[in-house]
This record gives structure tokens, sequence and C-alpha cells, in this order.
């Protein structure tokens, strides 16, 4: 009789002990964890005036849409260096499937509509991969639809400043119709 309590016990708390290993490891596999498996870290170095809009820690990392790593930390530097003045240091973590290499393309992806910005590489470019004291610099990506209809990276900067400029008018001429009430 005791013997069998105690088998009836073993057994219930290995059901436990499985049942909580399994639905650990489906969590971590339906989340996408990205701490397991190995990952190369990189630096993306963003203009002031281009900045990273909507990018937040944890964005998805994209190799032509697909998600090949994330967004470890943002960082404004203030300070310039040799090549590159006040900048918007982006470090992300892409799986070492994925090797980036000096002449690729980081641009930043910032939806029509809502604010969850991601980065993309039309592809991870070609000769010396980047080492750990390199970076690449980032810049806006073309939409498909912007692509197509002949619109790049440096057409969307311009519009950018644009849109920019009107709402400080927007904004300068708010204040003189104010002031003049």
């Amino acid at each position: 009789q005791r013997n069998k309590k105690y088998r009836n016990n073993t057994i219930a708390g290995l059901f436990i002990l499985l049942s909580i290993t399994g639905f650990v490891v489906v969590v971590i596999i339906l989340s996408d964890f990205q701490g397991l498996g190995h990952h190369g870290t990189y630096q993306i170095w963003f203009k002031p005036d281009t900045g990273t809009p909507g990018l937040s820690v944890g964005s998805p990392v994209t190799l032509a849409g697909v998600r090949i790593g994330t967004v470890d930390k943002i960082h404004l530097e203030m300070e310039n260096n040799e090549s590159f003045g006040p900048r918007v240091e982006v470090t992300i973590s892409v799986d070492d499937r994925f090797v980036i290499h000096h002449d690729a393309m980081a641009g930043l992806v910032v939806p029509v509509l809502g604010t969850a910005s991601s980065i993309n590489f039309d592809g991870l470019g070609t000769g010396e991969p980047l080492t750990d004291d390199e970076y690449l610099t980032g810049n806006f990506a073309a939409t498909p639809i912007l692509k197509s209809a002949g619109i790049g990276p440096e057409e969307i900067i311009a519009i950018t400043r644009t849109i920019h400029n009107l709402k400080s008018i927007s904004d300068d001429t708010k204040d003189v119709l104010h002031f003049a009430n």
C-alpha cells in the first residue's frame, strides 16, 4: 500500500515537471526567443537628421523582410570622431548564419501607419566582413512601393525634411495668429 502511494506521487511529480518543461519550451519557440544560438553584433550609425524614429530595443532586424536579428541598444552619441559627427548608434544582434559585410546597406523601415520601425538589409554585401570596431552608415529604407516609383533613400530624406519644414511653418503661423488675437 505504502509503495503504491509513493510510486503514484513520483509519477504525478514527474508528470508535472515534464508539463512545466514542455510549457517553457513552447513559450520560447512561440516568442522567437533570441537568447538561444550564437549571434554576431554589429554597429549601425545614423546621422541626426535621419535619426531612428520608431526604432526601439527589441525591434526586428530583417534581410529582405525576413527576421534575422534584433536591435539591442540605441544610443545618442554627441562626440565627433574622425569620419562621423554626432550620431545615433544602433547595436544589433544577427544570427551567426548571416555575416554582414562593408558594403551592406542598412535601411531604417518606418511604417506609413504606426510607429514600429525596423532595420532591413536588402543584401548583406560582399568582400570583407565587418569587424567589432567598424560600423555601417544607416539611412532610410525605400519601401517596395517607393522603389517602384523611383524614390530612393535620398528622396526620402528630402521629403522628410520638407515635412519637418512644413510643420515648423505651421507652428509659426499658429503662433502669429495666436499673438494677433
